[in-house]
């Protein structure tokens, strides 16, 4: 019925636009084509009545946005018709230059007229290895194509786990004698000590008692996953590992890709070969991003104005432009945002997917582990591991109503290429845990790197995604990437303190009572978006370094996600060997997923360079809006810190507020690619009210710092971003531990984090007493202005502080004491 009343109102605006609109022109301006006469008078005379521009001039523009239109309209036709019929899948759909949206604008109201004459399909082809479990699967969902066949395979999982080994102490054994025997390192008998209970001098040890040594052992784990293997005859089926590798392979130095193959995805995989080999995902997010750019220069008088682009840019632009899919990636991200708010009102825990499918039809999730999910998610095999649900009307019209305002609940869900039925398909990083690129040669991998470092940057599910890149072969603009990437230039930089941070990670989820990141994301409110930290090794690792993260992950529930260009790496492996041909090897088994790979290749960074920079402010700077002062003279407190070496992060607010000390990098402004002056004004608003109130509850501190906004999901939504912000900007301790802990019951500053309130607290405390002249000249030091001195409108909460009470009696209690 929903259908039936859109498509009706579809047609009714059809009629409008392509009738309604010349009739009015008509009946309005009449003829609007000026005589010789008219027209010599308004190029000689002044329009004083307006004659002219009302009865010619804006006219003829309406006849020419009409025309533009109906054009649109009618190559629409056929391109909407041949999307009705399978065959039709391997037709290009006509494109007329500079009447994109136009053609946009028609297709969606042919696409919803038509959509009422399509009959329901099957959900999932019946003679493949696994089938449809019951005819429920037709009836779920009326618009979901058949989804790919796939096959059910072993999958052999080997994972380092810690466990605690007992040994009984004889004569003569010392902690270090044992760490040195068991860790192979002595120095770690501290280990042995802390995982002891009764022993409470490491140095005081008799026989008979018994020590717990820290153990990591390999422990195996079959499950059964099922593999997609695609509904083409060009190429389907899962594949047996093993492929063309070295230096003759595929060069992604140019777009143009041959021999992409027909089928069912001919026509989807030679548009994403056109554009370079991105997705649609990819595709949206780059032509938005450029979009977002254009509109921040033309804003006001920022800049001087773009070069003219080359024709090979316009072109790539065009491109990009017929690939792109923004309506399919927020369809997909309604689904997964879904998925989130009925695993949190249910308290069923999130579905265990690893790989993802999306075409315009339908999404499938592949899991490795079974579920059952709500309606109007279909199950499409018998041991509910393959669940798939329409993208159109039918399938996001029928999704409840639950809530909003969790974090995305698989923020590394990442676009890896398309399938031989031009499907994309999605490899949940974060499910994998770690990844091995072998790539056929240098050019690949740093294509392939680099569209994986775009995706995640871009895509709407993955804002909140930490990001480090490690090493220099990947040559996207640092400008380009997330507001949360950071850059290192070695492995032994970015290994750093990664076990002190995940340990510190893995407190904050036991202070939550939860044992895993995607569990954590779906427990309702909280200042933690728990989004795992996504790290892109571009050099090949040492064998201490290979270990040192294969630990790391048998050790912590919050360790980073690894993808490393190492072809010795255990686990996961996504082997590309030419430009139209990769796969992702499943560890354990000789069955992979073999698909198209989405790359970037130089020829196409070039050109969006050249479009990046054309778009891009060149003067001004986003950190001009800045309302603060971040580098202004130092006062005596923290003159007297840098004198005595302290180098600990101090945030002041007796004054104009400052944040002193950071050792991490700012949040970036996409829409300028240079640091967020808004971002960073806010996270340090934050900061303020951590030092000053420190303890509080998210929600508490939610609403201390956006009292205008009404709506909770939308506070605590904006709050997990401004902490992700202030934690990467803060960056990490001497022992890796970051500056902002994650979130528990309170929120609060790491403990070296030192602020001006100090002195004035101690002062406050005495009230009543005699204030030592000392600590009294000491407060007032600090003191360099007003305090919480920021623009208007921020800092509403610091009112109650009443320090400036506490400052205007504090000089008559130091005249007293003195």
């Amino acid at each position: 019925m929903i259908r039936i009343v859109k498509a009706l109102l579809a047609l009714i605006l059809t009629a409008v636009l392509l009738v309604g609109i010349p009739a009015a022109l008509v009946f309005l301006a009449g003829n609007p084509i000026p005589s010789w006469d008219e027209l010599v008078r308004a190029m000689t005379l002044p329009d004083y009545s307006g004659s002219f521009l009302l009865g010619t001039v804006l006219p003829l523009v309406g006849w020419i946005a009409w025309a533009t239109f109906a054009i649109g309209f009618l190559i629409e036709i056929p391109n909407q018709l041949a999307e009705l019929g399978a065959a039709g899948r391997s037709r290009r759909p006509i494109r007329i230059a500079g009447l994109g949206w136009q053609q946009k604008a028609a297709g969606v109201l042919i696409a919803t007229i038509l959509a009422v004459g399509v009959a329901p399909t099957a959900a999932i082809a019946a003679d493949s290895p696994t089938s449809s479990s019951s005819s429920s699967s037709s009836s779920a969902s009326a618009t979901q194509a058949a989804a790919p066949q796939t096959v059910v395979k072993n999958l052999v999982k080997k994972e380092q786990v810690n466990t605690l080994e007992q040994r009984t102490i004889v004569s003569g054994d010392t902690l270090w004698d044992i760490a040195e025997e068991e860790l192979g390192d002595g120095a770690r008998y501290p280990e042995i000590h802390a995982a002891s209970q009764g022993i409470e001098d490491p140095d005081l040890i008799f026989p008979g008692q018994t020590v717990n040594v820290p153990t990591v052992k390999t422990v195996t784990t079959v499950t059964q996953v099922a593999v997609p293997v695609g509904n083409s005859d060009a190429g389907a089926g899962a594949a047996e590992n093993g492929g063309a590798t070295g230096s003759d392979a595929g060069s992604a130095d140019s777009g143009a890709v041959a021999d992409q193959g027909g089928g069912a995805g001919g026509a989807e995989i030679a548009a994403a070969a056109a554009a370079g080999g991105v997705g649609g995902v990819l595709a949206a997010g780059l032509v938005g991003l450029l979009a977002v750019r254009r509109a921040r220069r033309r804003a006001g008088s920022l800049g001087a104005p773009a070069a003219p682009l080359s024709a090979a840019a316009v072109d790539y632009e065009r491109r990009l432009e017929e690939v792109a899919d923004l309506a399919g990636a927020t369809a997909i991200d309604t689904v997964l945002g879904h998925l989130a708010a009925w695993a949190s009102q249910t308290g069923a825990p999130l579905p265990a997917v690893y790989v993802a499918r999306a075409d315009a039809d339908a999404l499938t999730l592949y899991l490795t582990e079974p579920a059952g999910l709500p309606a109007p998610y279909t199950r499409a095999d018998d041991a509910g591991l393959v669940w798939s649900i329409g993208l159109g009307p039918a399938g996001l019209g029928e999704l409840p109503a639950l809530g909003r305002g969790l974090p995305a609940p698989y923020p590394a869900l990442a676009g890896i290429g398309r399938d031989a039925a031009g499907g994309i398909l999605f490899a949940d990083l974060e499910r994998l845990g770690s990844l091995a690129l072998v790539c056929a040669n240098e050019t690949l991998r740093e294509s392939v790197l680099t569209a994986l470092l775009l995706e995640v940057a871009l895509n709407p599910w993955s804002e909140q995604l930490r990001v480090t890149v490690v090493g220099d072969d990947v040559t996207v603009p640092r400008e380009l990437s997330s507001r949360h990437t950071r850059f290192v230039d070695s492995a032994a930089d970015a290994l750093h303190g990664v076990d002190a941070l995940a340990a510190a990670a893995d407190a904050g989820l036991a202070r939550l009572g939860v044992p895993t990141l995607s569990a954590a994301r779906v427990r309702p409110g909280g200042a933690e978006a728990w989004a795992p930290e996504l790290m892109l090794f571009t050099e090949p690792l040492s064998d201490a370094q290979r270990a040192a993260i294969l630990n790391t992950r048998a050790r912590y529930a919050t360790a980073p996600v690894s993808i490393v260009v190492d072809e010795a790496h255990p686990g996961w492996r996504m082997v590309v060997d030419d430009v139209t041909s990769a796969r992702l090897e499943l560890p354990g088994t000789p069955v992979s997923i073999p698909f198209h790979p989405q790359l970037l290749g130089a020829r196409e960074r070039t050109a969006l360079a050249e479009l990046l920079a054309a778009a891009t402010v060149e003067e001004g700077d986003d950190l001009d809006t800045l309302p603060v002062s971040i580098d202004s003279a130092p006062t005596a407190m923290a003159a007297r810190a840098s004198d005595n070496g302290d180098d600990r992060p101090a945030v002041l607010v007796l004054g104009p507020v400052q944040l002193r000390g950071v050792r991490g990098v700012p949040p970036i402004n996409q829409a300028t690619g240079r640091p967020s002056g808004t971002a960073m004004a806010q996270a340090l608003e934050l900061a303020a009210l951590l030092v000053t109130w420190p303890g509080q509850p998210a929600e508490r501190v939610a609403d201390l710092l956006m009292p205008h906004i009404e709506d909770e999901a939308t506070r605590m939504a904006l709050l997990r971003t401004r902490v992700n912000d202030l934690r990467q900007w803060m960056g990490t301790a001497d022992d890796g531990t970051p500056y902002v802990p994650y979130a528990g019951d309170g929120m609060s500053l790491h403990p070296d984090v030192v602020t001006d309130l100090t002195a004035v607290a101690a002062v406050s405390r005495a009230d009543g007493e005699a204030v030592h002249p000392a600590a009294a000249e000491h407060a007032l030091a600090q003191v360099r202005g007003t305090p919480f001195t920021g623009p208007a409108g921020v800092y509403g909460w610091a009112s109650a502080t009443r320090v400036d009470e506490v400052l205007a009696s504090l000089s008559g209690r130091a005249a007293a004491a003195s």
